[in-house]
């Protein structure tokens, strides 16, 4: 209810819309009012469309922007057993798109850590539904050097994504930015519930995408859509080395953008300098 309210205050309207076998829920403001392409975000796993307000009402309000509760997150329908690979959600993203009919007009993708993954696959897969792509800090890649959380993972140690109790919800928080939010216990503990009865779902997602080995890294050298990656420098889940992967791998990278005193979850990390890097693309 919060998350809906907030929504409302900068002009976004909450909808839903049948595609293939799930309804997703998305909000969406500007459709009709600006000339520049339209804009769809894809948040990260366990994340929401929520996630992008603190960037988004950094945006020029007349933009034609689209936040999407990736499967099974958020409002969108979720299957315990489905295929979450980055070719599986780059497939079902494309299904939401032909829904709307959103790639009537070539758009502008953006994607955000598993939706960086997911973002960038989409432009292999269908190089003709988009005009431009902008990855943020994307996964699906093997970074030259691993973060510390990344090798706790692959070890066994940790699972850092998926919170088992209130205290490991609020070390996340703390990895992911590197500013750090103060919030009351009572808002932990509602986002925790939410966790804990998604956190099946969750744990099935992200096996999935660490299986499928490197699902964006693959996919980078067909990509053919020009390309923005803006990275936090501090990013302590998917190391900002990454940049070289890209460099290296993708014809079309025209922009990289790393953001000072910043961690993975840019959009409310340095939400007022991630916007003006991603409106300098739009313009650009």
């Amino acid at each position: 209810m919060l998350a809906r309210y907030d929504l409302f205050k900068i002009g976004m309207k909450v909808k839903y819309i049948k595609a293939g076998d799930l309804t997703y829920c998305y909000a969406e403001k500007g459709k009709g009012k600006s000339t520049k392409p339209s804009m769809l975000f894809l948040h990260g796993i366990t994340g929401s469309k929520s996630l992008w307000l603190d960037m988004i009402k950094e945006l020029p309000e007349d933009l034609h922007i689209i936040l999407v509760d990736m499967p099974g997150h958020g409002g969108t329908t979720q299957k315990l057993k489905s295929d979450h690979s980055y070719d599986a959600q780059a497939k079902r993203i494309h299904q939401f798109v032909e829904s709307y009919g959103l790639n009537k007009s070539p758009f502008h993708i953006i994607g955000a850590s598993m939706g960086g993954g997911v973002a960038g696959v989409y432009a292999a897969f269908y190089p003709k539904d988009l005009v431009k792509l902008t990855l943020i800090c994307p996964a699906g890649i093997t970074t030259p050097k691993l973060s510390g959380i990344v090798m706790d993972i692959r070890a066994g140690k940790t699972n850092a994504l998926i919170p088992r109790t209130v205290e490991e919800l609020k070390a996340l928080m703390r990895n992911s930015m590197y500013n750090e939010r103060s919030m009351p216990d009572w808002v932990y503990r509602m986002v925790f519930e939410v966790q804990k009865t998604n956190s099946t779902f969750f744990e099935n997602v992200l096996a999935d995408i660490t299986q499928c080995n490197n699902g964006l890294q693959k996919r980078l050298p067909e990509i053919e859509t020009s390309t923005q990656v803006i990275w936090g420098i501090q990013d302590k889940f998917v190391d900002v080395s990454g940049v070289d992967v890209l460099r290296s791998d993708m014809k079309t990278l025209e922009r990289v953008d790393m953001i000072s005193e910043c961690g993975h979850t840019v959009s409310m990390d340095r939400p007022v300098k991630a916007a003006q890097v991603l409106n300098d693309f739009i313009y650009s």
